[in-house]
């Protein structure tokens, strides 16, 4: 998107390095294992007391804590047993996913679809799909949500990386699942980001792959549980320059851990908003300015953060809740 720096065709080359729907309910099954690239991040302490911190370019950013849950992760990852979802008289059935590659992936992700949502998951090894850094990464596996409601320049996926992996990748990847850990442990309460006077976000959450792009802001943080591990979920926009928030390019994110500390689970979903501006080019009020002032383009971006953070779940599209249920029913065995 730029003005336009960073432009629709820039941000699905990029954008398709992470990452369609109907109504009623489907339980769906499916496997995978994984890795992927993340970005260098600032360490939250136990007090969690968080200055703004300015970041290298390909980062992700979290916003303010809303309804922090009981779970935490072990300080010293302990085996948890995995229960897969059962299906019982009132369930929707349990159906295997579309498989577009001949790869044994392991492990298996179980999650509950709403029909609103998608109305199946494909899987498919790394190296099979169109994720830009697959050929340096070792093997994880990419779930693609069919029939999703909505069509942006985010593709809607999720990802199950093996930690251990991410960790024997580099210092660089192992600080970043290190950085994810102690904000699971420590549930930060982190404000949205840009708000006034903070032109920096305050801290990073790590993200599927580096880009060369930065978050320009995000909103509505929450910590959710699935069924055996933690995350955090918020909705951001990455670009290169001075820009708009759009409904092309917001995207809703998850980045969780299991209990036992061996798998990191992302979800990259896009989502719109009413109030938002249609696309990367839009500018607010018909106003170019915005992409030449500094000043300006802050005060926007505060104000259309404001708004986003204070938005009801269901004012989204998808309803947030909806996509907090989906992502709440996974559980990794």
């Amino acid at each position: 998107m730029f003005k336009k720096l960073f432009s629709p065709v820039t941000f699905v080359l990029l954008m398709t390095a992470l990452v369609g729907c109907v109504p009623t309910s489907t339980r769906v099954l499916s496997a995978g294992a994984g890795t992927p690239i993340v970005q260098d991040y600032p360490t939250v302490s136990a007090q969690a007391t968080l200055a703004p911190t300015l970041a290298p370019a390909p980062t992700s950013t979290v916003a303010s804590t809303k309804k922090p849950v009981p779970t935490t992760l072990p300080a010293t990852p302990t085996t948890v047993p995995t229960t897969p979802l059962v299906s019982d008289p009132t369930s929707p059935p349990i159906v295997s996913p579309t498989a577009s590659s001949t790869h044994d992936l392991l492990p298996e992700l179980d999650i509950s679809l709403d029909s609103a949502l998608a109305t199946g998951i494909r899987k498919q090894s790394s190296k099979d799909s169109d994720i830009i850094a697959h050929e340096v990464l070792p093997e994880f596996t990419v779930y693609t949500l069919e029939n999703y409601p909505l069509q942006s320049l985010v593709e809607p996926r999720m990802f199950v990386l093996r930690v251990n992996d991410e960790e024997a990748l580099s210092n660089h990847t192992a600080q970043n699942i290190a950085n994810l850990r102690q904000i699971l442990q420590n549930k930060p309460d982190l404000g949205a980001y840009p708000i006034a006077g903070v032109n920096q976000p305050p801290y990073h959450v790590p993200w599927l792959v580096p880009i060369n792009a930065t978050p320009i802001m995000h909103a509505q943080i929450e910590y959710l549980d699935f069924q055996n591990g933690i995350g955090l979920r918020y909705l951001t926009q990455y670009a290169q320059a001075l820009s708009v928030v759009n409904n092309q390019e917001l995207c809703y994110t998850f980045q969780g851990l299991t209990q036992d500390g061996k798998y990191h689970i992302i979800a990259i979903l896009p989502v719109n908003y009413p109030d938002l501006l249609a696309g990367p080019h839009d500018a607010p009020n018909g106003d170019p300015s915005v992409w030449d002032n500094a000043e300006k383009n802050l005060q926007y971006l505060q104000k259309t953060v404001q708004m986003l953070d204070e938005g009801q779940p269901s004012s989204f599209t998808p309803n947030l809740t909806k996509l907090d249920a989906m992502i709440r029913s996974i559980g990794i065995r």
